[in-house]
C-alpha cells in the first residue's frame, strides 16, 4: 500500500538525510518487558536487532529510532 504524500511519514521519508550518532541502544526481549540498554547490537538482514522482541517477527516495526533535540 503506498504512502500518502500528505502524510507525516511519507515527509519525513522524502526529507534530505541529515547527519546523526546513536547515543544509545536498548532491546526488549519480550512485549512489555524492561528495555535492556546495551553497548552494541546485531543487526539482521532479515529484520530488527538480535535480542529484540521484534526480531523474531519481521514485518514494519523492527527498528525505531527517535531523534532527540540538539540545542545549538
Amino acid at each position: 500500500m503506498p504512502l500518502n504524500p500528505d502524510s507525516p511519514l511519507a515527509r519525513l521519508m522524502n526529507a534530505p538525510v541529515r547527519p546523526g550518532k546513536v547515543v544509545w541502544i536498548g532491546l526488549r526481549g519480550a512485549r512489555r518487558e524492561p528495555l535492556d540498554v546495551v553497548e552494541f547490537a546485531l543487526a539482521l538482514t532479515d529484520g530488527g536487532l538480535e535480542g529484540d522482541h521484534y526480531s523474531r517477527k519481521g514485518g514494519n516495526r523492527q527498528v525505531t529510532l527517535m531523534r532527540r533535540a540538539c540545542a545549538r
